[in-house]
């Protein structure tokens, strides 16, 4: 995933701050509607960032298991499995 730390980042603060800014907006009066919903606004947009860096990934990664890597392992071609780090 590219996108990780920003996407976490619009996370927190979107977390943060939407309590805050439904609590000036509801109870306090002293914030509008418009606070509020920049703030679902921006949330919004970190799950579109997460979903698609996540699917992009996913593509990534189905695309290297079927047509290969151009990787090498001490100057051989090194390959991609799928396997369990359990010693037996």
């Amino acid at each position: 995933m590219r996108q990780t730390f920003i996407v976490g980042c619009m996370f927190v603060s979107t977390s943060v701050l939407g309590p805050i800014m439904y609590n000036l907006w509801i109870f306090s009066g002293s914030a509008n509607a418009n606070f509020y919903f920049a703030v679902t606004l921006a949330f919004n947009t970190a799950q579109i960032f997460l979903v698609t860096d996540l699917l992009f990934a996913y593509v990534k990664w189905e695309y290297q298991l079927t047509h290969g890597s151009k990787i090498e392992v001490d100057g051989s071609p090194g390959r991609l499995t799928l396997h369990n780090n359990v010693n037996k």
